[in-house]
């Protein structure tokens, strides 16, 4: 029968690789989470990056707002960076109801040029969306939607 040392050692083995499954588990989630990058057929590159925000709580009143940012970094095709936008998208969900509703969309520059990037916004339902141009040319949409939980979900289409 193993003595008792034995058993702390192992008890601590495990609880250490159990520790490091846990870890290694988070981060994996968080970069799945991060950011995703499109390259549009004209070359164009645009990264999108989940900003920080608050999460919903989940025992909120039945109907709540929830704010969710995104930053947008635009490039051409060699690489030289265009603009940095931020597209904050806000809806209404109620968990009590299972309803959620896109409320606004906007989108600000945070650096770049003006004149060559132009953007318009509007919602439908639980969706958002933001188109963007560059030159006055069709760049894409970032479509974002909310679910009754409060929860986002974006994609972007050229």
């Amino acid at each position: 029968m193993p003595n008792e040392k034995t058993l702390m050692q192992v008890f601590t083995f495990l609880l250490a690789l159990m520790s490091l499954t846990i870890m290694i588990c988070a981060v994996s989630f968080a970069a799945e989470k991060g950011k995703k990058t499109f390259v549009t057929k004209a070359g164009y590159t645009i990264t999108i990056e989940e900003a920080e925000t608050d999460e919903p709580s989940l025992y909120a009143d039945p109907d709540q707002t929830v704010v969710k940012p995104y930053n947008l970094t635009i490039t051409d095709r060699n690489g030289v960076k265009i603009g940095v936008y931020t597209a904050k998208f806000t809806g209404l969900y109620s968990r009590v109801d299972r309803t959620s509703q896109m409320l606004d969309v906007t989108v600000s520059k945070k650096s770049g040029s003006a004149t060559y990037v132009s953007w318009q916004t509007h919602t439908d339902a639980e969706d958002g969306f933001a188109t963007f141009y560059v030159l006055g040319e069709y760049f894409g949409t970032l479509t974002g939607h909310i679910s009754y939980t409060g929860s986002f979900t974006f994609d972007f289409s050229e």
